[in-house]
């Protein structure tokens, strides 16, 4: 980015709301890693063992909802929650819409960042299997994304 045309103050602006912004970030970042630590030892503490997928169902309280990277099935369509004490209903922003085999789906548009691709994640567009290179990842997947990488051909 060129700042050379702008004056100094409005630098300092730009750069302390980024800063806030940043900060912010990493808050939330990290609350949510707390929450899914909290959300784990109130499982163990009721013993509740994993599964590997459930129907969902409205949960009565946070800890008793989906928790980050648990998987449910929800109108014949199935979700892998982003978050942990995931309160949203499958479908909605906190989720991701999953194959149940674990194969890529077609690429669908994160409605807000913190729902964006993680690193690694796959997903198809324009019949070609795309692989996230960062986390949080908004960019819509083609050939030239600095962002993704074309790793095989779909039947999709």
């Amino acid at each position: 980015m060129d700042f050379s045309f702008l004056p100094s103050d409005e630098i300092r602006d730009m750069i302390n709301s980024a800063e806030g912004e940043l900060a912010r970030r990493q808050t939330q970042d990290a609350f949510n890693a707390e929450l899914a630590v909290l959300q784990q030892k109130y499982r163990d503490a009721l013993g509740i063992e994993p599964v590997d997928w459930q129907v969902w169902e409205e949960p009565d309280n946070a800890l008793d909802a989906p928790g980050l990277d648990d998987k449910v099935e929800h109108n014949e369509k199935f979700y892998r929650s982003l978050r942990p004490c995931n309160l949203a209903v499958p479908g909605a922003s906190g989720y991701r819409q999953v194959s149940r085999q674990g194969v890529p789906i077609v690429w669908i548009e994160p409605t807000e960042e913190r729902d964006g691709y993680a690193k690694g994640e796959r997903a198809i567009r324009g019949g070609v299997t795309y692989e996230s290179l960062c986390d949080k990842n908004m960019n819509v997947p083609t050939p030239d994304s600095p962002f993704w990488e074309q790793v095989e051909e779909s039947d999709e």
